[in-house]
């Protein structure tokens, strides 16, 4: 129990953190006149999966609260799941940024392509909202 008490503060003081320091690249992008589509879709990113894990968190509390416990065979099973399932996605995910490339460039950040940081950043984003819609599939439907 002790153990899981440590696991939800440190995810908690992950997500201040992470909040913390949007905070300054919010302020600095503003003030270099840099805020375009793409990083507020990337600000808005960020902060919705600071709320999702912030519930995750408080649903964790409250399952430890009654007693049961936080991780069992079949959570354990999901995320197994909806790891090998979103890592195939993610290489789909990945092939369609480097096809449409000029496309998503021009869209989100009005430039003929994608810098590095731009394509990583869409490619690590992209990689982890495909791996919480297979969880929530997964977590709702069920594995065989």
């Amino acid at each position: 129990m002790n153990n899981e008490k440590k696991k939800i503060t440190m995810m908690f003081i992950l997500i201040a953190t992470l909040l913390f320091g949007l905070v300054p690249f919010i302020l600095l992008t503003k003030r270099s006149g840099e805020l375009q589509t793409g990083n507020m879709l990337g600000i808005l990113v960020v902060i919705i999966i600071a709320l999702l894990a912030a519930v995750i968190g408080v649903k964790r509390i409250k399952d430890l609260k009654q007693g049961q416990p936080v991780e069992d065979e079949l959570s354990k099973k999901v995320l197994n799941v909806a790891g090998a399932r979103s890592f195939y996605m993610s290489l789909y995910w990945l092939l369609a940024i480097m096809l449409l490339q000029p496309v998503i460039a021009d869209i989100l950040f009005d430039s003929e392509m994608l810098d590095a940081e731009q394509a990583l950043g869409g490619g690590i984003t992209g990689m982890a909202i495909i791996w919480f819609l297979n969880w929530l599939y997964y977590q709702k439907k069920g594995v065989n």
